[in-house]
């Protein structure tokens, strides 16, 4: 039972935490800046199917529930409004699974560019959707932070591809760091415990000392 939970956390759950958070922080949401950790989620769940016997599909599989989260979250208000043809536009995922989850096979190589390949491979897609007849904000990450202008004032330079760039960039240095963090961490627990060892073992001979005297004595 508890294999089955952990399996289900790691294919469903976190996959949509990811397409959860970048919903509530999609245009025009005051949240934007969610967006900076929305992938993390899809990311670590991305570690542990690293020895399945098919990554590619499993997280095929991944990124399409957290896409399929994200844009009924973000595409809700217009399902209310036309008729369920509209789901046709879900097509927009398509060329997400077709590029994106190479990613996997990057990273289980141990791959130091896998980052980068998923990088280039959401820009390359956001680039191909930009030519869709059935465009939307929603299919660029980069105009989620149109809710605060203010800090967007270089996409005059950019375009909303520069948007992207940032929060995909944010997204892996922050799993980056968590993910170093807690292999340190592991590492400091050793430590202090193997220090605090080698502090009190002489400590503990002495007073066992000291107690067999006081024993004797008695």
């Amino acid at each position: 039972m508890i294999k089955f939970l952990h399996k289900t956390f790691i294919l469903i759950i976190l996959p949509i935490c990811t397409g959860v958070l970048l919903g509530i922080s999609a245009l025009p949401s005051d949240i934007y800046y969610l967006n900076f950790i929305a992938f993390i989620p899809l990311l670590f769940a991305s570690d542990y199917i690293l020895s399945y016997k098919r990554p590619l599909l499993t997280f095929g599989f991944q990124l399409l529930i957290a896409l399929v989260v994200f844009y009924l979250w973000g595409y809700y208000w217009v399902l209310q409004t036309a008729n369920l043809g509209f789901l046709i536009a879900f097509t927009i995922v398509l060329p997400f699974l077709l590029l994106v989850p190479f990613y996997i096979l990057f990273k289980q190589k141990g791959h130091k560019f896998a980052a980068l390949y998923f990088i280039a491979a959401w820009l390359t897609v956001e680039m191909i959707q930009s030519y869709f007849q059935l465009g939307s904000p929603f299919n660029n990450l980069g105009n989620n932070l149109g809710a605060n202008p203010k800090i967007i004032q270089w996409y005059e330079f950019t375009g909303a591809s520069g948007g992207t760039l940032w929060i995909l960039v944010v997204n892996f240095l922050i799993y980056s760091f968590v993910k170093k963090l807690k292999k340190e961490r592991k590492q400091w627990i050793q430590k202090s415990a193997v220090l605090i060892a080698l502090l009190f073992i002489p400590v503990l001979k002495k007073v066992y000392k000291i107690t067999n005297i006081a024993i004797k004595e008695l």
